[in-house]
């Protein structure tokens, strides 16, 4: 994982609530979702979980589904953003 996006990972999932859906909380997820998408990369399942294990004390099962849930989440935030890229030649950083 690059350096900047475990940065940005390390700030949402060490805040208060990363599984939350307060506003300040998703922020932080889509804060790590831009820097994918600006530096090219994603974070996965395995990146997500062995940060929560790394920094959080939560119970196994609540990990797995925590985990699966945002990758699956940032797996579909980037294709869409990938698609409105190639297929609708958007310049999306004039969107954001």
């Amino acid at each position: 994982m690059n350096s900047v996006i475990k940065k940005s990972a390390e700030v949402w999932i060490k805040a208060a609530a990363a599984d939350s859906v307060h506003p300040y909380d998703m922020n932080r997820f889509y804060d790590l979702i831009f820097k994918c998408i600006e530096l090219g990369e994603t974070i996965d399942y395995e990146e997500i979980k062995t940060l929560i294990h790394q920094n959080l004390k939560w119970n196994e099962e609540y990990v797995v589904e925590f985990a699966k849930d945002k990758a699956i989440l940032a797996e579909k935030i980037i294709g869409f953003i990938d698609y409105l890229k190639s297929e609708r030649q958007i310049n999306v950083y004039n969107l954001l």
